[in-house]
């Protein structure tokens, strides 16, 4: 649950990157993107939807510093719409 905050952190300690958007990627290719990834048959120990995972997207092409999940992906939705 700390991982993601400590890269998060790493990176902006180092000056990389921390966005999608800084990585090239064109906002446009978000929900194409986590339509794929939606559909993919992979195992997860949590259950997701193709909108769970364009929340995440979302929020990671605008470089927001992830948060553990302990809240509802409707919580984080909220967040990423508030910050648009």
């Amino acid at each position: 649950e700390e991982v993601g905050p400590a890269l998060f952190e790493l990176a902006t300690q180092l000056h990389a990157p921390t966005s999608l958007a800084e990585l090239g990627l064109d906002h446009d290719a978000v929900a194409e993107v986590a339509k794929i990834i939606g559909a993919a048959p992979v195992s997860n120990p949590r259950d997701y939807t193709e909108e769970n995972v364009l929340v995440l997207m979302e929020q990671t092409y605008l470089g927001t510093k992830p948060k553990r999940l302990m809240a509802p992906f409707d919580k984080l939705r909220v967040q990423t719409r508030e910050r648009n």
